[in-house]
């Protein structure tokens, strides 16, 4: 099963998404009593991609803590195509998407010991003060340098 329709409409002239991906083994701990994941689950799959992710990007939780910022999930949405069973071998893919605003778009997917999508998701993050709690409207200086590395295209560069 695969989306017809994008979760984040390209923005023109926007550089392509960055990308990260990490393989990893489905454990005990993440699959209930049939060995299958449980759907709570998968937020922390993926989150594993964010991080590798932000990690290439600069967007770490150390680098939000040092700016004084945050970006809670203001949208999360996760769509199921196959189940995912005990002792796997998956890859969880993110993708995070050109934006304009103070907002990160990111997009997942897992693929199956097959190679088979397995899920998607998506997340939509917003920037907020730590001190205040309070929403940025305008980028912050974190999210503009990177969007400055990633337009000059050093996240796209061979490795």
């Amino acid at each position: 099963m695969s989306r017809r329709k994008p979760y984040f409409e390209p923005v023109p002239g926007a550089p392509p998404p960055v990308t990260a991906s990490v393989s990893c083994r489905i454990t005990i701990g993440e699959v209930d009593a049939l060995g299958i994941v449980w759907h709570g689950n998968y937020p922390f799959l993926f989150e594993k991609a964010a991080a590798e992710l932000g990690d290439k990007c600069g967007l770490t939780y150390a680098a939000y803590r040092a700016a004084s910022i945050g970006a809670p999930l203001a949208q999360f949405h996760v769509d199921y195509c196959s189940p995912l069973y005990l002792d796997e071998i998956i890859e969880v893919s993110a993708f995070l998407h050109w934006s304009e605003g103070a907002r990160l778009n990111m997009e997942f997917a897992i693929r199956n010991s097959k190679g088979e999508t397995a899920c998607t998701a998506y997340s939509v993050q917003l920037f907020v003060d730590l001190a205040t709690r309070e929403p940025l409207f305008c980028s912050p200086e974190l999210w503009e340098n990177c969007k400055k590395r990633w337009l000059a295209g050093e996240f796209h560069r061979e490795e």
